[in-house]
């Protein structure tokens, strides 16, 4: 399906509705791995893109520095949803100094697994938009997504090549993530035009 689609073409699915395949009964259900309160919330958008860009950064962080293993070991020691220092209290103490109202947007660039935008999304009512370069950290991200009820977007993309419309985003969320990208000046000029006015910003590095 993939090759027959265009480039910007859409590919839209949901995943098993809890019956089993085929059109002939069957004992078991070869389609049962998720719990069947889950099987209304699994939808899957794609796009097709054309990219020519180095992948080389994306595969170093996959195949060498978070590899899945490492990813949980991390999490083993920073707590549930969580890759860097200071784990879910941490957050608490940052997150209060946004002052964040429920119905507002937003951005995390780097998210790691997921543990503050769960906790932001949930405890405040935002809807929160996450990206990371790590394709291993949005794949743990969205397993931990799982059965929460709160409002969580998630994308495998580049900070430094994503764009959104002006006025986007109340607030601006990054965590151990901006060292990493070189030309930091752009990448600050880009949340400016994304941030509301009044929005703000809260990176840790």
């Amino acid at each position: 399906m993939v090759k027959w689609l265009k480039v910007g073409g859409l590919l839209f699915f949901r995943e098993s509705c809890f019956h089993p395949s085929s059109d002939f009964k069957r004992k078991n259900n070869p389609t049962h791995y998720w719990e069947p309160r889950f099987y209304t919330k699994i939808y899957w958008l794609w796009q097709k893109v054309c990219s020519q860009n180095d992948k080389g950064f994306q595969r170093f962080l996959d195949n060498v520095q978070y590899k899945c293993r490492g990813i949980l070991r991390y999490e083993h020691v920073f707590g549930e949803g969580f890759v860097s220092t200071g784990g879910l209290e941490t957050t608490k103490e940052f997150v209060a100094k946004l002052d964040l109202k429920p119905g507002q947007k937003a951005l995390d660039v780097g998210c790691g697994i997921g543990g503050g935008d769960f906790y932001m999304a949930e405890e405040f009512d935002v809807e929160v938009v996450v990206i990371d370069l790590s394709i291993n950290m949005i794949s743990i991200t969205l397993e931990g997504a799982i059965g929460r009820k709160c409002l969580v977007e998630f994308e495998v993309a580049d900070c430094t090549k994503k764009t959104y419309p002006g006025n986007t985003f109340d607030v601006f969320y990054s965590r151990d993530t901006i060292l990493h990208i070189q030309d930091k000046a752009a990448l600050f000029r880009s949340f400016f035009t994304w941030l509301k006015p009044g929005g703000k910003v809260l990176i840790t590095d």
